[in-house]
């Protein structure tokens, strides 16, 4: 702390600082004590008399309103635009538009500054051509020849897996988009 600092007036204000920011998060509390120790330190100099601390303390205001300006609620996050909503649902049914409407979604994923890379490659990977791959591989599946059937349970599972998965991977992209 510089020497400044050890002013009692100085002292005393960063104790009540610190008193009314004791509902705020560690970081928060230790950031806005640094701020004020910063300012004070810059504005006052190396030897300040009583009445310029007095009055850099005046212009600082209550410790209860630095407090208060830092608690204010967080603001509300931004809802998917249009560009997102695009993107995700061209992944899941772009696959019907002769697989360009898929490519045009992975584009837009891409594109869209609402996911993290990683999502975006869970996005492009997890199911290539969305709900019509799906069904074109039941299909296949089910109206093939001489295949040896494993059962009718089994086929619901693999149908349920099949479909499932680009449903959630959609899921996965709405919850994970982030303003």
């Amino acid at each position: 702390m510089a020497t400044e600092l050890l002013h009692p007036l100085v002292r005393d204000y960063l104790d009540r600082v610190e008193r009314a920011t004791l509902d705020l998060p560690w970081n928060e509390r230790r950031e806005l004590l640094e701020s004020v120790e910063r300012h004070l330190a810059h504005r006052l100099g190396p030897a300040p008399t009583d009445s310029e601390v007095a009055d850099a303390l005046e212009r600082l205001g209550p410790p209860d309103r630095l407090a208060s300006g830092r608690c204010e609620p967080l603001p509300e996050p931004e809802r998917l635009g249009g560009l997102e909503w695009a993107a995700i649902s061209l992944l899941l049914l772009g696959g019907f538009l002769g697989g360009v409407g898929w490519l045009v979604g992975v584009f837009l994923l891409w594109f869209s500054n609402h996911w993290k890379w990683y999502d975006k490659v869970v996005g492009m990977l997890f199911w290539p051509f969305g709900l019509a791959a799906s069904m074109m591989w039941v299909s296949g599946w089910m109206i093939g020849e001489g295949e040896a059937r494993a059962g009718a349970v089994l086929d619901l599972i693999r149908t349920l897996a099949i479909f499932g998965v680009p449903l959630m991977t959609s899921a996965y992209l709405i919850r994970r988009a982030r303003p």
